[in-house]
C-alpha cells in the first residue's frame, strides 16, 4: 500500500494529499502563534458580491469563484478540500487501473479526469460546509464600498508601483485585508501608517495619506 502511494505514477496524487496535511499542520501551528494562514489566503482573492449579475448568471471569473463557494467558505477549506478530492480521486482511478491492467496508468493521463472530478467535488463539499458556516449573507459588502474608508498598513511598503497589505473595517465592523498602492507619484507608506482608499484599481486600491480622516467613518442610514 505504501509502495503504491509513493509510486512514480501516483506522485501527483500523493503530493496533493501530503500538501493538504502540511497545510493543516501549518494552519494549526500558525493559529497557536496568532498568525494563521487562512485570512492571508482569503485576502489574495477579491471579495465577491454574491448579488452581482455576473455571479448570478454564473459567468466570468466571479461566476466561477461563486460556483466554487468562494466567499461563502474560507479559501483554506476549499483548497484543502480540492487537494483531498483530487488526491483521492487520482489514487482510486490508479487502483482500478492497476487491478484491471496490472499496472497504474501514467500520472499525467489520470490527472485530467481527477482534476475534473475534484472541481464538482469541491463545490459539493463547499456547499455542505457553507451550511454550517456563520450566516453573513446579510452583511455582504462590495469592494467598491471600501473606497472612502481608512486602512492601516500591516505588511510591506507601498508606493505607486509597489503594493502592500492593509487592514480595514467595513460598515458592519468586519475586518478585511486588501492590497493597496499609492495614488500619487512620490508618496510612500510604511507599515503602521493610515491611508485613505480613494479608488478601486483592479486587484488593489489606490490610496493617499489619511491625515485627519476617521479610521471608521460613520455609517450612513437611508
Amino acid at each position: 500500500m505504501i509502495a503504491f502511494f509513493f509510486a512514480a505514477e501516483n506522485v501527483l496524487f500523493s503530493a496533493a494529499i501530503c500538501l493538504m496535511l502540511l497545510i493543516g499542520v501549518l494552519e494549526g501551528v500558525g493559529t497557536l502563534l496568532g498568525a494563521g494562514i487562512s485570512h492571508m489566503l482569503d485576502s489574495l482573492v477579491p471579495d465577491i458580491d454574491m448579488d452581482a449579475p455576473d455571479v448570478a448568471a454564473g459567468g466570468g471569473l466571479s461566476g466561477f469563484l461563486g460556483w466554487l463557494c468562494v466567499g461563502r467558505v474560507p479559501l483554506l477549506i476549499l483548497l484543502v478540500t480540492f487537494l483531498t478530492v483530487f488526491g483521492i480521486a487520482g489514487l482510486v482511478m490508479q487502483s482500478v487501473a492497476a487491478h484491471a491492467l496490472g499496472t497504474p496508468l501514467p500520472g499525467a493521463l489520470v490527472a485530467l479526469p481527477a482534476f475534473a472530478a475534484a472541481l464538482p467535488g469541491t463545490r459539493w463539499l463547499g456547499s455542505a460546509f457553507a451550511r454550517f458556516m456563520p450566516h453573513e449573507e446579510t452583511y455582504a459588502v462590495s469592494r467598491n464600498s471600501f473606497v472612502g474608508r481608512v486602512a492601516v498598513l500591516t505588511q510591506g511598503r507601498a508606493d505607486q508601483t509597489l503594493a502592500a497589505e492593509a487592514r480595514l473595517k467595513d460598515a458592519h465592523g468586519r475586518t478585511h485585508y486588501v492590497r493597496v498602492a499609492a495614488d500619487v507619484a512620490g508618496e510612500t507608506f510604511d507599515q503602521g501608517e493610515q491611508v485613505l482608499l480613494v479608488r478601486n484599481d483592479g486587484a488593489l486600491f489606490r490610496v493617499i495619506r489619511a491625515g485627519g480622516a476617521l479610521a471608521d467613518p460613520p455609517r450612513h442610514h437611508p
